[in-house]
C-alpha cells in the first residue's frame, strides 16, 4: 500500500508542479508537509495539513485528490469519494482524477462497473495514456469483457508495437473468442519479438494442430523441446502427432519421456498403451493400461480400453469385470461413452453365448445412438446366431440404410439370408461383402477378418456350384 500512495504522490506532485505558480508558498508549504506525513503513515496529520491548504485555496482540485488517497488508506471511503468528486467538478478535464477515482472504486469499493466509466473518461481526455489503457484492459479482462479488451490492445500495441505482452494477450483472448487465425497471428508476431519463448511456440504448435498442419506443429513443438526439455507436455503432444502419423516408435519413444518427467499422469500411460498394441507389443500394452487404472482408478475410459484387451485376448471373466466396473463409474450425461459400455458388454455377453443378456444391452445402446449403423449390426449378428432371423433381418436391413458400405453388414446380411435359404440374396451379399473387404485394408489386417473371409469364399462357392 505504501508504494502505491507513494506512486500517487509522485504522479500528483509532478503534475502540481505545472501548478506551481498558481499556488501561494503557505498552501505549498501545507501541500509538501501533508504528502511527507502520508509517506510517513500519520495519516491524521496529513488530513489536518491537507485541509488547511484547501481552506487557503479551495479551487486548487490537486489538494482534493491527494486528500481522497489519504481518506482511502484511513478506510474513510465516503469522505474520499467526495474528495474525488469535488476535484472533478473544480477541473473535469484534468484526466488523473478520473484515473485515479476509477482505481479507488475498483481497489476500495470493488466496483468495476465505475472504474471502467472513470478509466473511459480518463481515456477520452487522453486517448493515448498507456496506463490509462492498461488499467480499463485489466479490469474488462477481470469481467471477461474479451472484445473490450481487444480494443484496448489494439491501441496499446499502436503505441508500444515491439512489446510482446500485448500480442500475447490478445493472442490468448482471440483463441478464446475462436477468432483462430487471428490468434494465430498474435502468437506468431510475439515468436518475432521474443523467439525463445517456449510458452508461445506450445499455444502455436496446439494451434496448428486444431488445423491439422502436422508439419508446422511439429517444428513448433520440437522448438518447444529444444527451449524447455523438463515439460511433458510437449513430448505428449508430438507423440501424438507420431501416433496419427502411424509412427509408432518415435511415438512410442516420446510418450515414455513425457512419463518420466511426469510419472503420475495416467493419461501418458493409458496413450502408450495403445502404441505398445499397435506395435504388437501386448504384454508392455496391458502393463501400461493397468498402470493407468493404478494411477485413476475412477477414469471409466480406463477400464473400457482394458476390457477391450481382455476382450480381444478372450478373457471374458476379467473382460465383463472391468466394463462393469466403467458403467459404475461412469456419472457424466456422455451419451456416446454409455452406448460404448453397452456395446461393449454385449459383446462380451455374445462371445459367452450369453445372448439373452446381450441383446437388452445393445437395445440400450441404441437407445442412445440411434443412428449407428454398427449398433444394429451387432444386435442383428446376436439375433442371428440366437436364431431368430426374424429380428436379425430388419436389424441388418436397418444398419445397411443407415451406412450401405458396411463390410460386416453384408456379412451378417448374407449368412441370415443363407439361414433363410433366400440363396440369391445370400449370394449377391456375399459377393458385395468379399468387393468390400477387398478393398477395405483396416478390414483385412486382422486375423479374424481373413478367417471369416475364407469361411465366406468356401460357403459361396458351395452356394454357386449348383448354377
Amino acid at each position: 500500500m505504501k508504494k502505491i500512495i507513494a506512486l500517487l504522490c509522485f504522479l500528483i506532485f509532478s503534475t502540481s508542479a505545472a501548478l506551481a505558480m498558481q499556488a501561494t508558498a503557505p498552501e505549498r508549504e501545507h501541500e509538501v508537509a501533508a504528502m511527507v506525513a502520508s509517506l510517513e503513515k500519520k495519516y491524521d496529520d496529513a488530513i489536518a495539513l491537507y485541509t488547511q491548504a484547501i481552506e487557503i485555496n479551495p479551487q486548487n482540485f490537486l489538494l482534493y485528490v491527494n486528500r481522497a488517497s489519504v481518506y482511502s488508506s484511513l478506510e474513510k471511503y465516503d469522505l474520499a469519494v467526495k474528495d474525488y468528486d469535488q476535484a472533478i467538478e473544480i477541473n473535469p478535464s484534468f484526466s488523473l482524477s478520473y484515473f485515479n477515482r476509477g482505481m479507488f472504486y475498483e481497489n476500495k469499493l470493488n466496483d468495476p462497473v465505475k472504474a471502467v466509466l472513470d478509466y473511459s473518461k480518463a481515456i477520452e481526455l487522453e486517448p493515448n495514456n498507456i496506463s490509462y489503457r492498461s488499467a480499463r484492459s485489466a479490469t474488462n479482462l477481470l469481467g471477461r469483457k474479451y472484445p473490450e479488451v481487444i480494443i484496448d490492445l489494439d491501441k496499446l500495441i499502436e503505441l508500444q508495437p515491439t512489446l510482446h505482452k500485448y500480442y500475447y494477450i490478445r493472442g490468448e483472448l482471440h483463441y478464446l473468442l475462436k477468432n483462430y487465425p487471428a490468434a494465430l497471428k498474435d502468437y506468431t508476431t510475439v515468436l518475432k519479438l521474443d523467439p525463445e519463448n517456449s510458452a508461445v511456440y506450445l499455444l502455436r504448435a496446439k494451434m496448428y494442430l486444431r488445423d491439422s498442419n502436422f508439419d508446422s506443429a511439429l517444428e513448433d513443438l520440437t522448438k518447444t523441446i529444444e527451449l524447455a526439455p523438463h515439460q511433458s507436455s510437449p513430448y505428449y503432444l508430438r507423440g501424438l502427432i507420431y501416433y496419427a502419423q502411424e509412427k509408432y516408435s518415435p511415438a512410442i519413444n516420446d510418450l515414455s519421456q513425457a512419463i518420466k518427467l511426469e510419472p503420475q499422469n495416467d493419461n501418458f500411460y493409458s496413450v502408450r498403451s495403445d502404441l505398445y498394441r499397435l506395435n504388437k507389443n501386448e504384454s508392455n500394452a496391458l502393463k501400461d493400461i493397468s498402470k493407468a487404472i493404478q494411477l485413476n482408478p475412477i477414469k471409466s475410459q480406463h477400464y473400457s480400453k482394458r476390457c477391450q484387451f481382455y476382450g480381444d485376448s478372450k478373457k471374458y471373466d476379467l473382460a465383463l469385470k472391468d466394463i462393469n466396473r466403467a458403467l459404475e463409474l461412469l456419472t457424466e450425461d456422455d451419451k456416446n461413452a454409455l452406448a460404448l459400455y453397452y456395446a461393449q458388454r454385449a459383446w462380451i455377453y455374445h462371445y459367452l453365448q450369453k445372448y439373452e443378456l446381450a441383446i437388452p444391452d445393445y437395445s440400450r445402446a441404441i437407445e442412445l445412438l440411434p443412428d449407428r449403423a454398427i449398433l444394429f449390426n451387432a444386435r442383428a449378428w446376436t439375433y442371428y446366431h440366437m436364431k431368430n432371423y426374424d429380428l436379425a433381418l430388419p436389424d441388418a436391413l436397418k444398419a445397411l440404410e443407415l451406412d450401405s458400405k458396411s463390410t460386416p453388414t453384408h456379412d451378417t446380411i448374407a449368412w441370415i439370408y443363407d439361414a433363410l435359404e433366400e440363396k440369391e440374396k445370400a449370394i449377391e451379399h456375399f459377393e458385395k461383402y468379399l468387393a468390400l473387404a477387398a478393398s477395405d485394408d483396416s478390414y483385412i489386417s486382422r486375423k479374424e477378418s481373413r478367417n471369416n473371409i475364407k469361411k465366406v469364399e468356401k460357403r459361396l462357392k458351395e452356394l454357386t456350384s449348383g448354377k
